[in-house]
């Protein structure tokens, strides 16, 4: 700690600014001890603070876990080991953290029992999307895919209605722009998009649509999807899957980082 500067920079900077899960740690190293003080008095943790970390330890009694708690920050989950024999608490923890913060599998439990209409005549343009889906969907042990995907405005309109009448509306309409592939309900030419907006608004739908195109005149064609009610014009697959999981998460509007920067092509 002392040798290298630096080192204890990253440290203190790290517990002031992140919480932290101790894995496999004893508490006994008096310098470690020392710093961690130094960031308790420093962000000024009382018995009612939250915790500033956590700690996978086997068989703590509860009344070092409340101390933990109360003087250190940290709150101690802990396993019994039956005697040191049995250490698969330590392995449910991780487990469990796994299936509720890895990306795919929080993902794939949105698209549960949900279904997405995607309308696109290029679906090779969309295929990490499509992979994307099909492997969350396949981590959350969901047996069909959530996609359904067509080529034609009219063809996603004839699905929409099909789906209302049987009483099994889709959650989502992905669609791609389409430039004058398409027409208005008075018969006029018009993108792809703009055409299945005008027929959700006159037949009263109510289905959420993401518009997925490219960057070329993003501004304007933004403009004119959002005013007919669209949720979003995306043009990379990063802001589409954050898009797609706001869209589909129950009573809220969260986001989940991908770390996907690829842009779309159509």
């Amino acid at each position: 700690l002392y040798s290298a500067p630096a080192y204890i920079t990253f440290l203190r900077t790290m517990m002031a600014t992140t919480t932290v899960l101790y894995m496999g740690f004893s508490f006994e190293d008096a310098y470690l001890n020392e710093l961690r003080s130094e960031i308790l008095a420093l962000l000024g943790q009382g018995d009612q603070s939250m915790p500033v970390a956590y700690a996978i330890v086997n068989d703590v009694p509860p009344g070092t876990q409340n101390h933990f708690r109360k003087h250190e920050g940290i709150d101690v989950l802990s396993y019994d080991t039956h005697g040191g024999t049995d250490f698969s608490g330590f392995d449910d923890y991780l487990g469990t953290i796994y299936q509720e913060t890895n990306p795919l599998v929080r993902f794939g439990r949105l698209l549960a029992m949900r279904r997405i209409l995607w309308i696109d005549p290029h679906p090779s343009n969309n295929g990490e999307a499509f992979d994307y889906l099909d492997a969350a969907a396949t981590a959350a042990d969901r047996e069909r895919s959530p996609l359904v995907t067509v080529n034609t405005a009219e063809e996603g309109v004839a699905a929409l209605v099909s789906a209302h009448n049987e009483g099994e509306d889709f959650d989502l309409v992905i669609t791609h722009w389409g430039e004058a592939t398409a027409f208005t309900p008075d018969g006029a030419t018009c993108s792809t998009a703009v055409g299945v907006l005008a027929a959700i608004r006159a037949r009263n739908l109510r289905c959420p649509v993401i518009v997925f195109a490219g960057a070329v005149n993003a501004d304007e064609r933004k403009v004119a999807v959002l005013g007919m009610g669209a949720l979003a014009y995306c043009h990379s697959f990063a802001d589409l899957y954050r898009k797609i999981e706001e869209t589909l998460s129950p009573g809220g509007r969260t986001s989940l980082n991908t770390g996907s920067t690829t842009q779309a092509s159509t």
